[in-house]
């Protein structure tokens, strides 16, 4: 997975940012996302996605990809459902729709009845030496005709910017991070599957229950 993801670091850069009255089909905000899902700005590709929140010290994007499924391949279909059709067909036409419902679900769903659970692939980690004394004019946008999500703001007196987008042809999530001055960008980036998060949760209550005795 980390092979499909590239950040792109650049020391300098002059790119200006048109204020957010100037662009259609634009959502911008002047904070980063809480805690709150929905509170992020989502990017894809058709098969891989991604939830940005904006954070300005540890960003976290979050990861789907569309063959990330529980447990494994197999057929929904129930080779004895036909038998029932023309059962249950009789039934609905002769008003009898609670006897019909409950043929239905006792005979005509997959075997098993319930699909399995789509799963997130887990969150691209992000850590940004914060420089300054204080975060100034802060602003992130999702450009909604581009798919580019942008993130700036005023670590002291430098602008850090960062964009980040999906690319279809290419199979990859892209993310630029750039300053107006050389030589203050720094990050440290790491993946946390969801498995891992909770094998450290686990870990970690055990070593509570371990220290109470």
């Amino acid at each position: 997975m980390l092979a499909a993801v590239t950040i792109l670091f650049s020391g300098c850069s002059k790119s200006k940012q048109k204020s957010p009255e100037s662009k259609e089909m634009v959502l911008w905000y002047n904070k980063p996302a809480e805690n709150v899902w929905f509170d992020g700005l989502f990017i894809g590709n058709g098969y891989m996605g991604a939830n940005v929140f904006g954070r300005v010290e540890n960003e976290r994007i979050a990861l789907n990809e569309s063959t990330f499924w529980s447990g494994r391949p197999h057929d929904y279909n129930d080779p004895d459902a036909y038998n029932y059709f023309e059962k249950i067909k009789e039934l609905v036409f002769a008003d009898k729709f609670k006897e019909a419902e409950e043929m239905v679900n006792e005979h005509f769903y997959g075997i098993p009845v319930a699909q399995q659970a789509y799963q997130p692939l887990g969150d691209f980690l992000l850590n940004f030496k914060v420089t300054g004394d204080s975060i100034k004019d802060y602003y992130r946008e999702l450009d909604m005709e581009t798919g580019v999500v942008k993130i700036s703001y005023k670590d002291g007196d430098v602008k850090m910017t960062r964009e980040v987008f999906m690319s279809y042809p290419d199979h990859v999530m892209v993310m630029k991070v750039s300053a107006d001055k050389p030589g203050r960008v720094s990050v440290e980036a790491k993946l946390r599957s969801y498995f891992t998060r909770n094998m450290e949760v686990h870990s970690g209550k055990r070593k509570l229950a371990d220290s109470q005795g």
